[in-house]
């Protein structure tokens, strides 16, 4: 077998983020057994941001508390949904703390709030930051098509 040697980062307009885009020695070259191999991984196209996209919440009640779940919808520069992106941000208001999820395929996850006291009438959650293999994070492009948050912050009621 062969050993993993250096591990280099470029960045390509064809390869997606994370795929190997090339080896030192190249394929077909004979080497000894237990050899390393040089690898080098797309960090995807220079230049590639994301935001957030979408950013909508729930409210769930019972008779002493209720809570709230946030789903964020993670995009990039050409709106398209982004998969294992990590989405962090903060609670405030009627419940304190952070929270963090990691996209799924269709480009979303949920953060829940802790459980919150009857006598708390809001809860806010803001999103921090937003990280990705090969992308930056711009929340100037954040935004919210159903206009329920600014793409940044939204506020739910009890």
């Amino acid at each position: 077998g062969l050993a993993v040697g250096t591990v280099g980062q470029a960045t390509s307009d064809t390869v997606p983020a994370g795929d190997v885009i090339g080896q030192s020695p190249v394929g077909g070259t004979e080497v000894a057994d237990g050899s390393a191999v040089g690898l080098t991984v797309s960090t995807g196209p220079a230049g590639a941001t994301l935001h957030v996209g979408d950013l909508d919440g729930s409210v769930k009640t019972g008779k002493r508390n209720w809570s709230v779940k946030v789903t964020v919808f993670v995009h990039d520069d050409t709106e398209g949904l982004l998969a294992d992106a990590v989405v962090s941000g903060t609670w405030s208001g009627g419940v304190t703390g952070s929270g963090s999820c990691v996209t799924s395929r269709k480009g979303k996850c949920a953060i829940n709030s802790a459980k919150i006291d009857n006598a708390q009438g809001s809860v806010t959650f803001t999103v921090d930051d937003l990280s990705l293999a090969g992308y930056g994070y711009q929340p100037g492009d954040n935004h919210d098509p159903d206009g329920e948050s600014d793409g940044t912050t939204v506020t739910l009621s009890q």
